[in-house]
């Protein structure tokens, strides 16, 4: 019923909407628990509680305009390293209200840290290319930007940016 851009959308689950509509008026008829489908300039909310598109249209980029953003998005994995369950979906959502992360960015994966303790939400450039991307990441989840691997956590092989969540996150 409806053609949808290319690629793959980042898909989130909406879980603080006065949050959400605080930062785009495309979210005003949006509600917790809906699924927020973003391509790059383009979004979809979906309420699956009631099995309807809530709204589809254009986002507006929050950057500098005359940012071109990179041909290659960036390849994040996410690690939770708490015992809170449904942190990871906390995380993509607080992603997708920042439209200059979530457009430079695509998932390679997610799961659990080795370690379980983590009090402050790591951001890790594993391939050296992402510097600004990371730190705005690690910005947009109350995180810090770091260049080591913690030890005790092992390399991801598909990922360009790791994101090790803590409980600092929010």
């Amino acid at each position: 019923h409806i053609v949808l851009p290319d690629g793959d959308p980042v898909i989130a689950t909406v879980t603080d909407v006065d949050k959400l509509r605080q930062t785009q008026a495309f979210y005003k008829n949006a509600q917790n628990g809906d699924k927020v489908f973003i391509w790059q300039d383009k979004a979809l909310i979906y309420r699956v509680s009631t099995d309807r598109i809530i709204d589809f249209g254009i986002i507006i980029n929050n950057t500098n305009p005359t940012t071109t953003p990179s041909a290659t998005k960036a390849r994040i994995t996410i690690l939770n390293g708490t015992t809170n369950t449904g942190l990871i979906s906390t995380a993509q959502s607080l992603l997708t209200t920042k439209t200059s992360v979530v457009s430079q960015i695509t998932y390679a994966d997610t799961g659990t840290a080795k370690i379980n303790t983590y009090k402050d939400t790591l951001v890790i450039d594993l391939s050296g290319k992402n510097d600004s991307l990371a730190q705005d990441i690690a910005t947009t989840l109350n995180g810090k930007k770091v260049t080591d691997l913690p030890s005790g956590e092992k390399k991801p092989d598909n990922a360009d940016i790791l994101i090790i969540l803590g409980t600092s996150t929010k």
